[in-house]
């Protein structure tokens, strides 16, 4: 049978004769073909810091503790990690970057892909749930938080939901009056007697924005003021 060889222009990149195997690569047996392939380490007890053996690159997780952070192994290292069980993987912007900006609570089953992008600082590029449901989204997914107003403008507050929301509505205990936020870049203040809308920063993907130096009470963020907020 005629050697089989691949040019790119008048050069040969590729030919059954040659050594095609990429530089520090083990040659290959006749025939065989390489593939990417992922290693079983020992199971790893959940701590705040978590310690990865390098006996491989793909974990059980078991325990309950809070992961804040994971050590380093190398800059540029791919990890994939099974939770055994219920624990709260906590969102950091540097040291651990998760999916939806949030704290994520794990469930068995679910499991993690983490690049580690510089020394000793993790990256989780996807989060796939047991029971199939997706992490962040659109579809159906609401969060809520609090937080106490300090009369600034344009105050970003974290809604975790990774998507530009499509509504957050908030309310202070003790006070009839509610607010919403709409896409419309306003915050709009409804109280028994009144409607009145003040403009603000128009959300993102990360936060909401409250605060207009008009009126700081009628725009969720007058100070010592406690306020709850769902998004969704």
């Amino acid at each position: 049978m005629a050697s089989k060889t691949l040019y790119v222009g008048d050069k040969a990149v590729f030919d059954e004769g040659m050594d095609n195997t990429p530089a520090g690569q083990t040659t290959p047996a006749a025939g065989k073909f390489t593939q990417a392939k992922t290693a079983k380490g020992a199971d790893v007890a959940s701590a705040n810091a978590l310690t990865l053996g390098t006996d491989g690159n793909y974990f059980d997780i078991t325990g309950v503790t809070s992961i804040t952070s994971i050590g380093t192994l190398a800059a540029g290292t791919m990890v994939c990690l099974h939770f055994d069980g219920i624990l709260t993987l906590t969102h950091h912007a540097t040291n651990l970057i998760l999916p939806s900006a949030a704290n994520i609570t794990t469930a068995a089953g679910d499991e993690a892909i983490f690049v580690e992008y510089d020394t000793g600082l993790w990256r989780c590029i996807s989060y796939t749930k047991a029971d199939g449901t997706p992490l962040v989204g659109g579809g159906g997914v609401i969060l809520s938080g609090n937080y106490v107003g300090n009369n600034t403008a344009n105050r970003a507050i974290a809604h975790g939901l990774g998507v530009i929301p499509k509504m957050v509505k908030l309310v202070s205990p003790g006070a009839s009056a509610e607010f919403t936020l709409l896409t419309n870049a306003e915050i709009h203040y409804n109280d028994s007697s009144s409607t009145l809308s003040h403009a603000v920063t128009a959300w993102d993907a990360t936060n909401f924005y409250v605060g207009n130096a008009t009126s700081y009470g009628q725009s969720a963020n007058a100070t010592g003021v406690s306020y709850y907020w769902v998004a969704l």
